[in-house]
């Protein structure tokens, strides 16, 4: 028998299961009498065209691809705690490149939980896990809706924990602490963890005026080696005008014996049938596979606008570029989607994703990654 599984649905068991979970995707709301505990549930199947399977700069193989995607989701809420626990699994049937099969190309599994004992005060905790065959998609900035850099394809695993502690201090201020850990693995090699902590202090300065003060700390480790960057940021957020939302936030960062920006800046804008919105951020990050830091901007616009009741359109393009040791990448992207709801609980989605990458994260030489992806998606149900 062959190293992989190809995808079969054999019997009436798998036909009976499928089918039963489609009707309850279908009721998502199905719910105790008390409505505190609730399960819900979809799947999708996608079909899609990629014309750079494994992101390479020569040699691009194409190949249309199959895939299913059920999700399960349970919530439980009550007057002072929040529950969410979201599981999903991904399976995928190439055309061409049939090796690639596999009932496990990608698996994702979250739980979040809120806790609000008296008014004024909130707790929330967070943990994830990810396994997929496209690392890539851990090159983005949180934030960002960005076209993240291109990875070669192979295993990737990512395990990561938030928690925050936010405390009103009077009618104007209020103070949050939060802590990240992220933990990056290429199966075939590389390990790297990430700790964020932040101190934030907010303050109503105004009808539509916030000022914002913070102090955030990083430590990455990777091989036995670690570094830390210190960075501390003054933050405006103004609603222009009823419609038009503005923010911008600048400081030094500490690294290294040296001094860089940290920088950001958000412009949204909304309008009868949709939004506007225009975002740039200079950070410092980890991107899978790098033993060290590296500093990342990316500037990306995204224009949402509803053609009617059920039909929703998509775009933007985005820039993107990280810099650091023996590394110098940028990606050029562009993004449409076009949305049909077609009930409350079943839609269909069609977009196109181009990239173009010059440079690579491997150390190898560099090299222009072009990279079309379209697909085509049908989704039952809706997770909570």
């Amino acid at each position: 028998m062959s190293g992989h599984r190809t995808l079969r649905i054999v019997g009436g068991t798998w036909a009976s299961r499928l089918a039963a979970f489609v009707i309850m995707t279908l009721h998502p709301g199905a719910a105790t009498a008390q409505h505190r505990l609730k399960m819900s549930g979809s799947v999708a199947l996608t079909q899609s065209y990629d014309d750079n399977v494994f992101a390479v700069p020569d040699d691009r193989r194409q190949d249309a691809i199959s895939r299913l995607t059920p999700r399960l989701g349970v919530s439980y809420r009550s007057r002072h705690f929040d529950v969410r626990a979201r599981y999903a699994r991904e399976a995928e049937a190439f055309s061409q490149n049939r090796e690639l099969s596999t009932l496990r190309a990608r698996q994702e599994g979250t739980l979040d939980v809120q806790w609000f004992p008296w008014a004024g005060f909130e707790a929330a905790g967070g943990a994830s896990y990810v396994e997929t065959n496209s690392p890539g998609e851990f090159t983005v900035i949180t934030g960002l809706d960005l076209v993240g850099l291109q990875l070669r394809r192979e295993l990737a695993r990512r395990f990561s924990t938030t928690g925050s502690l936010s405390r009103r201090l009077g009618a104007r201020t209020r103070a949050v602490v939060t802590h990240g850990l992220t933990r990056d693995e290429l199966v075939r090699g590389g390990r790297s963890a990430n700790q964020v902590a932040t101190a934030r202090l907010d303050r109503l300065v105004g009808p539509v005026d916030t000022l914002s003060l913070a102090y955030g700390l990083r430590r990455f480790t990777a091989a036995g080696d670690g570094s830390t960057s210190h960075a501390l940021t003054l933050a405006w957020a103004r609603d222009v005008t009823p419609q038009t939302h503005l923010e911008l936030k600048a400081g030094p960062r500490f690294s290294g014996g040296k001094v860089d920006p940290e920088l950001g800046a958000t412009l949204r804008h909304r309008f009868q049938r949709g939004e506007a919105a225009l975002s740039y951020v200079q950070t410092e990050t980890a991107l899978i596979g790098r033993p060290t830091p590296v500093t990342a901007d990316g500037l990306s616009a995204t224009f949402t606008r509803s053609l009617n009741r059920t039909l929703t359109v998509t775009a933007g393009p985005s820039v993107f570029r990280a810099r650091g040791k023996a590394l110098e990448a940028t990606v050029y992207g562009t993004s449409l989607e076009l949305a049909w709801h077609l009930s409350r609980h079943l839609s269909l989605a069609g977009s196109h994703q181009l990239s173009i990458q010059y440079g690579e994260l491997d150390g190898r030489p560099r090299g222009e990654i072009v990279h079309n992806t379209v697909l085509l998606r049908l989704l039952a149900g809706a997770v909570n």
